[in-house]
């Protein structure tokens, strides 16, 4: 009989023994003694401010985070940023803790925003960091203004030079460009020439000038220009128009003028 309760004992102890091996960390502490305090948050590349807002530059780099608990917890990426923010930290019990959090290049020419949070076992929401990442820069584009081509009625030579009849006509000009540009007409050729375009971004555009017709005997000179917005000369036309021609009947007429003799009494002889 003494053998028996000794054994009712001995089965006590041992069942004491394995409820208190398990493992402590699967508990949380009480609401009042719970501890979780951000220690240093400026380890790293980048700091937080003191709403959990953190700034990224489109390289990418690190954030650490040093902090003292006692709880169990999770670190949660929204789901959008698995794909470029990784964390991994270091733990024990009571314990001062640090968290890497690395974010990675930002190759995309648009911002990009993540929420990396701590919840303990129980889902409540420990701290939130709110992670800000700039776009990358995009290359800068050489200026382009290239010429390709003349359509129309008259062709312009490799020095620019365009001869119009007196008849007028177009000049379309065929060109490939990513700037903004000027067309300049002369003041004193406004009267005569039109120039208009069709645009868009990087772009291939024509260029239509229009020649009024000269209805006079003289000929006409004009430089037409494409400036930058810094008035810098990008491409110029200098265009020379032909007086009108004469037809037979008004040669005849001037012909006969010049036969003509006037007397002192001011009479046609």
């Amino acid at each position: 009989m003494k053998k028996f309760i000794l054994l009712i004992a001995s089965l006590g102890l041992i069942a004491t023994s394995c409820s208190n091996d398990n493992n402590p960390t699967d508990k949380q502490p009480s609401e009042a003694t719970k501890e979780f305090n951000i220690v240093d948050n400026t380890g790293g590349d980048y700091t937080i401010d003191n709403k959990g807002n953190c700034n990224v530059d489109a390289t990418g780099g690190t954030i650490i985070i040093e902090l003292t608990t006692n709880l169990n917890y999770s670190i949660v990426i929204s789901d959008e940023a698995k794909s470029w923010i990784s964390v991994s930290n270091s733990r024990a019990e009571i314990r001062e803790e640090s968290v890497t959090i690395t974010v990675a290049e930002n190759v995309e020419y648009e911002n990009r925003k993540a929420t990396v949070s701590f919840i303990d076992l129980d889902n409540n929401l420990l701290y939130s960091i709110y992670i800000t990442q700039e776009a990358a820069q995009e290359p800068e584009q050489e200026d382009v203004f290239m010429v390709k081509g003349y359509k129309g009625d008259y062709d312009v030579d490799s020095n620019g030079n365009c001869n119009v009849e007196a008849i007028g006509g177009t000049i379309i000009i065929e060109l490939t460009t990513n700037i903004d540009y000027n067309i300049v007409v002369p003041e004193a050729a406004a009267t005569w020439i039109t120039a208009s375009d069709s645009r868009a971004e990087l772009r291939e555009e024509s260029v239509v000038i229009t020649v009024s017709n000269n209805t006079t005997l003289d000929k006409r000179n004009a430089t037409i220009e494409f400036t930058d917005n810094n008035n810098k000369s990008l491409h110029a036309i200098k265009i020379t128009q032909a007086g009108n021609e004469l037809n037979e009947d008004e040669k005849e007429d001037i012909s006969n003028l010049e036969d003509c003799v006037v007397d002192d009494t001011h009479s046609w002889k």
